[in-house]
């Protein structure tokens, strides 16, 4: 007959078992993605994003940083090779740009100079020391778990008064992570850049809460 206390102890047991297996399969259903863009970006499959087709949310993008943080220094979440640099030339002091295709950031890294650098790294885990004006969320946010979660990360890495621009394609599973962020975060602006496929692009810049005191 099980004591009190081992009986208690197996689901305790078997939940923690639980929560190791699902970490494992995040884990490698990671590891699976980062080979699949990988692959994608040697093999050109990316060469899309430079269409005219596509300028709609970049300067969108850019024209907010120049309009609400004029010279700030700008940190690009999911960079990829770094495209979204390009519109935002003369409008930042510095910029970094993060995305984890290696093969991407290789790419990227022609652009480097005093004032602009980047690196590999996975966004749900990235830290820094460093403080930026705007934090730009480049279509990638509707790719994580938690969305909102992710964002939180990155208030701590905002000067004061900083903004967040979030850009998302589609629709049915960006205006739930829209919805999400609508619950934390005031709008201060949108706009709407339509695609050709008939689908569009939601620009927005988001206010996060001020620090608790």
């Amino acid at each position: 007959m099980l004591t009190y206390g081992f009986r208690f102890a197996l689901p305790r047991a078997r939940r923690w078992l639980e929560r190791r297996l699902r970490r494992r399969r995040r884990g490698q259903a990671a590891q699976d993605a980062v080979g699949k863009w990988e692959d994608e970006y040697r093999n050109g499959q990316w060469r899309w994003l430079r269409d005219l087709s596509e300028l709609g949310r970049y300067g969108f993008a850019a024209a907010y940083v120049r309009r609400l943080k004029p010279g700030g220094a700008v940190l690009d979440v999911g960079c990829g090779e770094g495209l979204l640099h390009e519109h935002l030339a003369g409008a930042c002091s510095r910029y970094l740009g993060i995305d984890f295709s290696a093969d991407a950031i290789r790419r990227a890294g022609v652009r480097e100079d005093g004032q602009t650098s980047f690196a590999v790294a996975d966004a749900t885990t990235f830290a820094t020391g460093a403080r930026f004006d705007v934090v730009i969320f480049n279509e990638c946010l509707y790719l994580f778990d938690d969305p909102v979660g992710v964002a939180r990360r990155y208030e701590a890495f905002l000067h004061p008064g900083g903004l967040f621009i979030v850009s998302m394609y589609g629709e049915a599973k960006p205006r739930r992570v829209w919805r999400a962020l609508g619950e934390r975060y005031e709008v201060l602006d949108e706009q709407h850049a339509l695609h050709p496929t008939g689908k569009t692009w939601a620009v927005k810049v988001l206010v996060p809460p001020a620090p608790r005191a």
